[in-house]
């Protein structure tokens, strides 16, 4: 079991920020690095000649979450119904723009409060799990385990190079 924290940051509010912990079963992690080529021909010249251009990285995974009794089941829809409305809109309150999220993502100890946005947020429900019947008035008729699969993009806060023998 690990330990997911996406950390919701305010747009409104810089230091401000609303933490969704999950406790989860990890079920699988991609750190995906990218480099950016430009390709080009010079006239005369058969083969293909390359620039530079930067590099992207993507984080993606998955996690399966269950609740184990009436209070966790309450607790974990919130928090995931939370986590999917980052994928949504946030509007300034004095322009009315619209804008994106930030979240800073602390996965064990392999990402630590990276900062970045969600890409995507995917939910499933498997097939042969058990739904709670909501036999008292407070509980909603839900699966008791859902498996999330995210698409991370950080943002870098320190300057991305190469790295060195001697580091």
């Amino acid at each position: 079991m690990i330990k997911f924290v996406f950390e919701c940051m305010s747009n409104d509010e810089p230091g401000e920020s609303v933490a969704l912990i999950f406790r989860s079963f990890l079920t699988g992690i991609t750190d995906n690095h990218q480099a950016e080529f430009n390709t080009f021909k010079y006239l005369g010249r058969g083969e293909t000649f390359r620039t530079y251009q930067g590099f992207d990285r993507s984080v993606s995974f998955s996690f399966k979450i269950a609740a184990f009794s009436d209070k966790e089941m309450k607790a974990l829809y919130t928090k995931l119904n939370h986590l999917a409305s980052q994928m949504y809109p946030d509007y300034s309150p004095t322009t009315r723009f619209m804008r994106g999220n930030v979240i800073k993502l602390t996965i064990g100890d392999y990402l630590y409060r990276v900062p970045g946005f969600l890409e995507s947020v995917n939910i499933t429900i498997d097939d042969n799990v058990a739904w709670e019947i909501g036999l008292n008035n407070d509980m909603r008729e839900l699966p008791q385990m859902v498996s999330v699969q995210c698409s991370f993009k950080p943002i870098h806060d320190i300057l991305p190079r190469r790295a060195t023998v001697n580091d």
